[in-house]
């Protein structure tokens, strides 16, 4: 594996949290920041100035575009190459990258079934192009759902596609 710090004249250095996983081959490099718990299996590689969130799961021979955001808890499956922001909870898939929700992620992160099902109702209401976020406040009272909400109003996203049906 290898890591890569910042460039000479950078003031954020790449940063990496605790209890990540990193399997042979993989990379990260200069100035990104990796959140607490990810995984990066073999061959895993993000290009610069990308920010990994919390418990975010990069799958064999994956690729990540520079300048792109990773979600808390989403997952990039195997032989993805994302060139574009994930949401939080979400899966991104296939050659051609499409995104759904991330139910095991959003119970690893600790909600019930029934924020689950909420959550998943935002999520898919997002994805699908509605952004008035103030349609959602019946969601605020759940962290994953303003993980979500505040990911979105961050930046405005270039969010990869949800999966067509």
């Amino acid at each position: 594996m290898t890591f890569n710090g910042a460039l000479l004249d950078r003031a954020y250095p790449t940063t990496i949290g605790n209890d990540g996983i990193f399997k042979k081959g993989a990379h990260v490099a200069h100035d990104c920041v990796v959140g607490d718990g990810v995984v990066f299996e073999i061959g895993a590689a993000i290009a610069g100035h990308c920010r990994i969130s919390n418990g975010v799961h990069i799958g064999t021979l994956s690729a990540v575009q520079q300048f792109t955001r990773i979600g808390t808890f989403a997952k990039i499956e195997d032989g993805c190459a994302v060139t574009s922001d994930v949401i939080p909870f979400g899966v991104a898939s296939s050659s051609e990258v499409h995104v759904r929700f991330n139910a095991d992620g959003a119970r690893q992160s600790g909600l019930c079934d029934a924020d689950v099902a909420l959550v998943e109702e935002l999520f898919g209401r997002l994805i699908g192009g509605d952004r008035a976020l103030h349609r959602y406040a019946r969601h605020r009272h759940i962290l994953a759902a303003r993980q979500i909400i505040a990911f979105i109003e961050a930046k405005n996203p270039n969010v990869i596609p949800a999966a067509p049906r």
